[in-house]
């Protein structure tokens, strides 16, 4: 429908018969470029999601692409969100649902020819964890856990995105920089009950890694190796009865750490750069 200095774009509900159904044809946004083009719609099973076009014209005119979600009962459940704004967008084909996010698929120019490209669309825009953050507006990257939202405070080991800037603990070297770690394990022991080891200066938690010697000798390296004492508090590990079966042995490695991400060598540089457990 034209305004006077809008485009306002509608939806309307039928019933089988083709009639209008109450309450008619509820407003769901109003636009301020030249027309609104194309449209898509898709069904939740709960709502609906609403994709439209708003025509820019000028030297090269070029189509924003907005998204509202509508209540089965007409109401917008947000204000229009603007998704694609760039002059590069060809056909949008379609909008689906896949039962958690609506995927808009289309075709766009990246300079090399035009290509399809699917778009992704949060479906939540409600603040389910509380934290005044949501995954439209507010960029929530886990609206279920209140301590993880944009500017939060990354734990460093909490083995999740705490800020929302897209890196994880030791990833994030900014708000978890990494320094030099405590000195290696070199008395390594077994006793009746286990490993123990001497606490070099400054350590405050151990990992432990383990592993069977034929893998190593099979493949040439260590990536079959399992963490079993990760972040340990006491320069010992309590034997845990895995026994190797004959003609085979258990190896054992230990990494100090002064702080979540100051850590020691596994051991030779080799052996740091295989193993990728225990991070």
């Amino acid at each position: 429908r034209n305004g006077l200095t809008d485009d306002d774009a509608w939806l309307a509900f039928l019933d089988f018969n083709g009639n209008l159904v109450d309450p008619g044809i509820p407003w769901i946004g109003s636009f301020s470029g030249d027309g609104i083009g194309q449209s898509r719609l898709a069904w939740t099973g709960e709502m609906f999601g609403v994709a439209v076009t708003d025509l820019v014209s000028g030297p090269t005119d070029f189509y924003k692409w907005w998204f509202v979600r509508v209540s089965s009962d007409g109401v917008a459940l947000d204000e229009p969100i603007l998704i694609i704004d760039n002059e590069t967008v060809g056909k949008v084909t379609d909008l689906l649902w896949n039962g958690r996010d609506f995927w808009l698929l289309g075709t766009r120019n990246f300079g090399n020819g035009w290509q399809t490209y699917l778009h992704t669309i949060t479906c939540s825009c409600f603040d389910d964890d509380g934290d005044t953050f949501d995954a439209c507006f507010g960029e929530d990257c886990d609206d279920t856990d209140p301590t993880a939202y944009p500017g939060g405070t990354e734990l460093c080991r909490g083995d999740r995105d705490e800020d929302c800037d897209g890196l994880i603990d030791c990833d994030d070297y900014i708000d978890c920089p990494a320094g030099i770690g405590p000195a290696g394990i070199d008395d390594l022991i077994w006793n009746e009950a286990g490993l123990a080891w001497s606490a070099p200066a400054s350590a405050q938690s151990y990992d432990l890694a383990r592993g069977l010697w034929s893998d190593v000798q099979r493949r040439g390296d260590y990536l079959m190796a399992e963490c079993i004492g990760p972040e340990l508090d006491q320069p010992q590990w309590t034997d845990d009865g895995r026994r190797p079966v004959p003609g085979d042995m258990l190896w054992y490695l230990i990494r100090t750490e002064s702080n979540p991400c100051s850590r020691s060598d596994w051991g030779p540089t080799n052996r740091d750069r295989t193993i990728e457990i225990c991070r």
